[in-house]
């Protein structure tokens, strides 16, 4: 789940990206996130010829700049990630 403020969908908006905030789902406990695909990352991961590149990285959600590769917040998500797709799919 990556979690998205208001702070975020107001700069999606202010970006002429209305779409992005369209999307968003319900995250846990009320709060609102990005849309995942079943593998658990973000439905805008991966541009063409660059898998592991963020396709809104211009207007990405404040987290995704908080979060450092490889930290180990970064490791327990993908752990988490991992869980969630093998109990639901």
């Amino acid at each position: 789940m990556i979690p998205v403020s208001a702070e975020d969908l107001v700069r999606f908006r202010r970006a002429g990206r209305p779409e992005l905030a369209e999307q968003i789902v319900p995250g846990h406990f009320g709060d609102e996130a990005m849309a995942t695909r079943a593998d658990g990352a973000c439905v805008h991961l991966g541009r063409p010829g660059l898998p592991h590149h963020c396709s809104i990285y211009e207007v990405r959600p404040n987290i995704c700049g908080e979060f450092e590769r490889g930290s180990w917040q970064c490791h327990e998500a993908r752990r988490y990630a991992a869980r969630e797709a093998v109990t639901t799919g």
